[in-house]
């Protein structure tokens, strides 16, 4: 199998490695691929402070198992409170720097690239770098909508990035992971591992994950429909001032 032989020959070339954990379906089933690593690889979790219970308990059950498991924290709310709403088309106006010009909208929006970036991406890498890692294992697929264009093998400002499951799709995910008893709701979601319940981003393939939190959560869910009604106004108010200035050209 090639993603055990990335495994095989990452660890024979790298004596620091870590192993990125989000607790979704693909970092899950490259996690179980490298069991016979644990006890060589820091595996890094961002808790975000936005995380829902099922993925602590699911991380609280791995800390005991791996020798060094590593939880790198982050504020989500806060970056929330201060940026706001992470969103997949953003109206300049709504945000920070817009409201500071433009005066005071109903809210605040952000670019989810900056909200991921701020509260997972970078604090993850960071934490990586000051163990001084000269490898980093990710369950990236290529076959994924949101995924990075890096592949397996190349290297970033010196650490080389090693994705094991790479050529995977969705369901050879799925069915590797019931092999080994993980077998949920929560996995077969696009976006499985939930690292923020309140997030307003990746709207073409949230629908499951708020289905989800309507079942499971729903005091979460019912906080969180409203913010969704108030970013399309938002986005609505500036399209409509674009098409208005637009026709004017005419």
């Amino acid at each position: 199998m090639m993603a055990l032989e990335r495994l095989k020959d990452c660890f024979k070339r790298h004596d620091r490695v870590a192993l990125f954990f989000s607790g979704g379906k693909d970092s899950l089933a490259t996690l179980l691929l490298a069991e016979e690593y644990w006890g060589k690889v820091a595996v890094v979790w961002v808790d975000t402070g936005a995380q829902l219970p099922e993925i602590h308990e699911l991380m609280g059950k791995f800390k005991k198992a791996i020798p060094n498991f590593f939880i790198v924290r982050s504020n989500q709310p806060e970056n929330i409170r201060t940026y706001g709403y992470p969103v997949d088309v953003l109206p300049v106006w709504s945000t920070l720097t817009g409201q500071s010009i433009g005066g005071m909208r109903p809210l605040k929006l952000q670019s989810w690239l900056d909200c991921c970036a701020e509260n997972i991406w970078k604090p993850g890498y960071e934490f990586s770098k000051a163990l001084e890692v000269t490898a980093i294992i990710r369950g990236q697929r290529q076959d994924e909508r949101y995924t990075a264009p890096t592949r397996s093998g190349e290297v970033f400002e010196g650490v080389e990035l090693v994705y094991p499951i790479e050529e995977w799709t969705k369901d050879e995910v799925l069915e590797y992971l019931e092999e080994k008893g993980y077998k949920n709701e929560r996995l077969d979601l696009s976006h499985s591992s939930l690292d923020c319940w309140n997030c307003t981003a990746f709207v073409p393939e949230t629908g499951d994950r708020l289905r989800y939190l309507r079942k499971h959560h729903p005091e979460k869910a019912a906080k969180i429909f409203p913010i969704f009604q108030a970013i399309v106004a938002e986005a609505k108010r500036d399209l409509n001032l674009v098409s208005a200035g637009i026709e004017e050209l005419r």
